[in-house]
C-alpha cells in the first residue's frame, strides 16, 4: 500500500523505551478485564457514534456512554458533569479539559469543559483519558517509572482501548469545525495532552501491529500530520521486527 519508508524512529530512545514497557505494563494489568485481541479499533464513524440530534450536556452523556460501553466501563459508575468553562484570558493548554476525581467504593466524578459539546471529536478522548484515571487507580502495580507516570500511562492506556485515532488526531488539530454528524470540519493547529505527535503516532502504530490490525483503518480517519508519522511508525516497527516480540502474545 504506502508503507514503504524511512525506518527511523520519531522517537528518542528513552522515548521508545518506556512506551514499550509501557505497553507490557499495560497487557499485564489489563488483559483480564479486556485482551487486547478484544480491543476494537473506535473510529469517528456512525458505527461507533449514531448520529443524534442531542446538543449541550445531553449530548455530551450520549457521548460519554458511547466511549464508556466501547471500554466495557458502566456509565453509571460515574457522575459527570461540566465545570467552569474556559476564561477568555486563560491559555487552553493550562487549563483542563476534563478531571476526574473519586475514591475507592465510592462513585467516581468526571467533569468536562462545557465548550467541547461543540467540539465531539474533541471531547471522545477526554472522556475516554478520564475514565482511564478510574481503571489506572485500581490496579495494583505502577506504571513503568512509577505513580507519577500517571498522566502519561493514562494516556497510552487510552490508545489500549481503541482510541488512538482520535487522540492522535487531537494531539496535532483540536478546533473541530462542522459538529458531530458531519466529522469534517476546519481544524486549528495545536499540540493537545501529555503524549507528543510523535509518541501518539508510534503508540496507535504499536496497536495496530499487536492487534493485526490494517493500517488503513486507521489511516482512512487521520488527519495529513498523524497519518504521516502513523506511516514512519510502521515503516520502522516493520523493518525491526525484533521490537514488539516480547508483547505479542
Amino acid at each position: 500500500m504506502f508503507w514503504s519508508s524511512t525506518s527511523k524512529s520519531l522517537l528518542q530512545p528513552e522515548q521508545e523505551a518506556w512506551q514499550l514497557d509501557c505497553w507490557r505494563w499495560l497487557e499485564d494489568q489489563l488483559s483480564d478485564r479486556l485482551p487486547l485481541a478484544d480491543v476494537l479499533l473506535i473510529q469517528p464513524s456512525v458505527l461507533f457514534f449514531p448520529a443524534t440530534d442531542a446538543v449541550g450536556h445531553d449530548l455530551v452523556r450520549q457521548i460519554f456512554q458511547q466511549v464508556a460501553k466501547c471500554m466495557r466501563v458502566a456509565p453509571q459508575a460515574f457522575d459527570l458533569v461540566p465545570h467552569d468553562d474556559l476564561p477568555k484570558n486563560a491559555r487552553r493548554m493550562s487549563y483542563a479539559a476534563g478531571t476526574y476525581s473519586g475514591r475507592p467504593g465510592g462513585r467516581a466524578r468526571i467533569t468536562y469543559l462545557p465548550s467541547l459539546a461543540n467540539d465531539p471529536a474533541g471531547l471522545v478522548p477526554v472522556l475516554a483519558h478520564e475514565i482511564c484515571h478510574g481503571i489506572f487507580r485500581s490496579l495494583k502495580d505502577p506504571p513503568p517509572g512509577g505513580w507519577e507516570m500517571e498522566e502519561f500511562a493514562v494516556e497510552l492506556m487510552t490508545v489500549y482501548f481503541g482510541f488512538g485515532i482520535f487522540s492522535a488526531n487531537k494531539a496535532f488539530e483540536a478546533a473541530f469545525g462542522k459538529g458531530w454528524r458531519g466529522w469534517l470540519g476546519t481544524w486549528s493547529v495545536r499540540s493537545s495532552g501529555y503524549l507528543s505527535q510523535e509518541q501518539w503516532a508510534f503508540a496507535l502504530a504499536v496497536f495496530l501491529k499487536l492487534r493485526g490490525e490494517d493500517p488503513g483503518a486507521a489511516w482512512d480517519w487521520l488527519k495529513p500530520q498523524p497519518q504521516k508519522m502513523l506511516k514512519q511508525s510502521i515503516s520502522y516497527i516493520d523493518t525491526n521486527p525484533l521490537l514488539l516480540a516480547s508483547l505479542q502474545r
